[in-house]
């Protein structure tokens, strides 16, 4: 009766094994696995075969007559491992077998860096990116946990390719270990930033091990307005350990007619940028619906507290904020860097031009149209044909130009119309000052 060793090879070298699991290997009438590891466990190289897909090794055991068959795997069999889909096809084929396990590249790097990692957030690159906007979606979103982060590499997600993706975002002073050909002789230790490693060579066979960065943690969505940044001559400051002070009033503009910010809506007086208001903004982020993972585009970011929020509320997702006022982008960028959104991305332009490039959406907010309604709903469309569409609505001509091109194109839409009063001390009173009404427009393209 045959009967299948699925066994984990840790640092890839016969004196990393045991001696049981070595007479295993070494009396096997087949030994299967990647050809580094056959080269340097089972040099004999008699009844061996350099082969990784789990389907070609499955089929290989199934015609070969020996009756011990041993599968090497690099690592442990429970990380990251091919050995889960080759047991899962071994045990629908009824083929016995049995799993041994080994020292993670994980606990390897730990070790060597003399760090714990019993808070670490794992994620596997190895064959699982293939262009540089799966690299940082993946990376960025470990990134956004706030835990020190392990990064299993391959040729293209390389560790300068990832320090180059965390430096970007806005850590390239963060602290990142990466350990080459761990546990073998030629293992060589890295410890620096993110902008130093960005710019070094790494073996193809490296894993990256960094610190947690800096991150914001908001308790529900609608933060409140006194905690972003309201104006472009004020430089962003932290409370703390680097997070806004979300409960103290940081910037107030004066509210008068000539700049009275409102929720949503363009603004053409000067360095004045538009703001959605804390409950507006809270009802858009759940008409939204985001789940997570979810691509969203911000277009009319304003002072970015839509993206901001959107980006902390889906930590594993990404959001382009398109914005094309230069004040509206720097004041923006100081609101992305106070709430450490990694995952936010300013994009300087006018939808739906500033569309073009970007990869596809799942989700849009247009707080800002610029009378392009039309056109930004059909290039969404063309993005994303069943993409949820949330537009807010404070001018009369905005009211009818949405509901037009939302009509024209069969779009179903929801519509709801907001007014919030907030109170305002006056004195030994307290009065209820008024916002302006908004309609938000929750649409999505039924197929």
């Amino acid at each position: 009766m045959k009967k299948v060793y699925l066994i984990a090879c840790s640092a890839g070298t016969r004196d990393s094994l045991s001696q049981g699991t070595l007479q295993i290997i070494d009396s096997a009438g087949l030994v299967l696995g990647a050809e580094r590891l056959i080269t340097n466990i089972h040099p004999k190289r008699f009844g061996t075969k350099a082969l990784t897909d789990s389907t070609a090794i499955l089929a290989e055991i199934r015609e070969t007559r020996a009756e011990t068959i041993a599968v090497l795997f690099s690592g442990d069999t429970g990380f990251f491992s091919g050995a889960r889909r080759l047991a899962a096809l071994l045990a629908d084929s009824e083929i016995a077998y049995e799993i041994l396990p080994g020292v993670s590249s994980l606990a390897m790097a730990a070790a060597a860096f003399g760090l714990s990692y019993e808070n670490v957030k794992a994620v596997s690159l190895h064959g699982r990116v293939q262009d540089a906007w799966s690299l940082k979606r993946a990376v960025i979103s470990g990134l956004m946990s706030g835990q020190p982060c392990f990064f299993l590499t391959d040729s293209f997600a390389n560790p300068a390719a990832i320090s180059r993706c965390i430096a970007e975002a806005g850590c390239p002073d963060l602290i990142i270990h990466i350990g080459e050909n761990l546990g073998s002789q030629e293992q060589e230790l890295f410890t620096g930033t993110t902008a130093e490693a960005a710019e070094g060579e790494f073996s193809p066979l490296s894993v990256v091990f960094t610190e947690g960065a800096p991150v914001t943690r908001p308790l529900s969505a609608g933060l409140p307005d006194e905690a972003f940044l309201r104006g472009t001559d004020k430089k962003a400051g932290r409370q703390g350990e680097g997070s806004p002070d979300c409960g103290k009033e940081l910037w107030k503009m004066p509210e008068t007619a000539e700049n009275a910010e409102s929720q949503g809506c363009e603004s053409s007086h000067g360095a004045h940028v538009p703001m959605t208001k804390r409950y507006v903004r809270a009802a858009a982020l759940s008409a939204l619906a985001l789940q997570p993972g979810d691509v969203v585009y911000d277009i009319g970011g304003g002072t970015g507290s839509v993206s901001v929020e959107a980006a902390l509320l889906n930590r594993s997702g990404y959001v382009f904020s398109i914005e094309d006022k230069e004040a509206a982008i720097d004041l923006m960028g100081q609101n992305r860097e106070r709430f450490h959104a990694y995952n936010m991305e300013i994009v300087p332009g006018t939808a739906p031009a500033a569309l073009a490039g970007l990869p596809p959406a799942d989700a849009a907010f247009v707080g800002g149209s610029r009378g392009n309604i039309a056109e930004i709903i059909d290039a969404l469309l063309l993005k994303n044909e069943g993409m949820r569409i949330v537009i807010a609505a404070v001018t009369a001509e905005t009211n009818a130009a949405a509901v037009q091109a939302l009509t024209e194109r069969s779009i179903p839409y929801e519509a709801v119309s907001l007014s919030a009063a907030a109170s305002q001390q006056m004195g030994a009173y307290h009065l209820m000052k008024a916002e302006n009404p908004v309609t938000l427009y929750i649409a999505e393209k039924t197929h």
